[in-house]
This record gives structure tokens, C-alpha cells and sequence, in this order.
């Protein structure tokens, strides 16, 4: 499958090129209108490298509104952005946040340029037709499953590439959806059973998706 990353410069992206290896994967921040249409996804995200100033702020913006747009008009039929469950920091840990909740920005520069990118992409995806994941990671990303045994919201580099490997093998409808990732552990603090449910699906499925009923435990 041919996969192009949009951003260029993030530790993300370094895991994707790194870990992706049984795709083509190619790496670039400009967009070749000629050549979008070669690819089978498009991959993303919501956080920027560099979001210091107001400036920075509305460049992100921009770029997240002008990549999809052209995506749109390539026709690229699946679209997978990666944001944060930095996001839904700000409930108290002992409530059960799934995917049905609205996130909870800061006004730090960086949360916002996560929050509004998400805001543009769940918009294009009410207007257009394509497969639209909004995809949202634990965080810090750690290095090995031992480190992430020891935080309530981490999620390791391995258990990233392996749920992105799943989201892009399998065929969503063109519904708008949102799936939380995190590694499993005793005191985790997000839910991930939507994308549990998703691993037990194949992509030889009868039907193309469905959404998961949610559980509270």
C-alpha cells in the first residue's frame, strides 16, 4: 500500500518511516496534485513541530485545511489524522472518557493547534466522502513496553505502529470516526476498548465497518 506522511519534521513521523515497513511510505510536506492520486492513504496530524506564536498557530491551520483540501480533490479515499488524548487531560482520572466526549483544550499554542486541526478535519469529513479517521494517542511515547507499564496515559512506539498498521488494513465506511489508543495496563486512564473491538475485525469482513457498542470497563 502506498502511505504519504505530510509532515516532515516530528518524532512521529520518524516512527512511522522507521516502523511501516511492509508499506511504501513516502515522507513530504508538499503536496504533487498529480501525483496524490497514487496514494492509498494519507497520514496526518494534528500536532504541529513548532507552534510558538500566533503565527505558527495559523500556518498549522492553513496546512491542515490546504491538505485536505487537496486530498478531497485528488480523491483520496482514506485519510487518517493523528492528534492526542492530550486533549481529554483535563477530566478527573477516575471519570470514563471514550471517544463520545468532547476534548478539552488548553491555551497552550500547541493543544490549540491540535483542537482547531481536528475541528477542520471533522468538517471535511461532514462535507466529502472518504474514509476518515481521526486517530487519538496516548501520551508521552515511550521507547519499550516496561516504560509504558508505569504511566497512566502512555503509549509505546510498537503499539503505535501496530495500531496504525490495523487502521490502515482495514476498510471504514465513510463515517467520521474517532478512536482512542493507549497501552494496556492495570491503571490505564483512557478507555480503548472501541479499537480492541476493531482488532478483532479482518479486513476480508463482511460488511466494510461498524461501530463497537461502548462499554464502561
Amino acid at each position: 500500500m502506498k502511505i504519504l506522511v505530510t509532515d516532515t519534521n516530528t518524532e512521529i513521523t520518524s516512527i512511522l518511516k522507521d516502523g511501516l515497513n511492509d508499506h511504501e511510505v513516502e515522507i513530504s510536506s508538499t503536496l504533487d496534485s498529480d501525483n496524490l492520486p497514487n496514494f492509498d492513504c494519507v497520514i496526518i496530524q494534528s500536532m504541529s513541530d513548532n507552534c510558538d506564536t500566533p503565527e505558527d498557530l495559523n500556518q498549522k491551520i492553513q496546512k491542515t485545511y490546504n491538505t485536505l483540501s487537496s486530498c478531497v480533490e485528488a480523491g483520496v479515499k482514506k485519510v487518517v489524522m493523528i492528534s492526542t488524548l492530550s486533549l481529554m487531560q483535563n477530566y478527573k482520572e477516575s471519570y470514563t472518557v471514550t471517544e463520545k466526549w468532547k476534548s478539552t483544550p488548553s491555551t497552550q499554542l500547541d493543544m490549540l493547534s491540535s483542537h482547531l486541526s481536528e475541528v477542520i478535519f471533522k468538517e471535511f469529513a461532514r462535507t466529502f466522502s472518504f474514509q476518515k479517521i481521526l486517530l487519538r494517542i496516548g501520551f508521552p511515547l515511550t521507547n519499550s513496553e516496561a516504560e509504558a507499564s508505569e504511566n497512566k496515559s502512555v503509549l509505546s512506539k510498537t503499539e503505535l505502529i501496530n495500531s496504525i498498521n490495523k487502521i490502515i488494513a482495514l476498510n471504514f465506511n465513510e463515517k467520521y470516526e474517532i478512536i482512542h489508543i493507549q497501552n494496556k495496563n492495570e491503571s490505564q486512564r483512557f478507555l480503548t476498548n472501541k479499537f480492541e473491538d476493531l482488532s478483532d475485525l479482518s479486513e476480508e469482513q463482511d460488511q466494510s465497518f461498524y461501530t463497537p457498542i461502548e462499554r464502561k470497563s
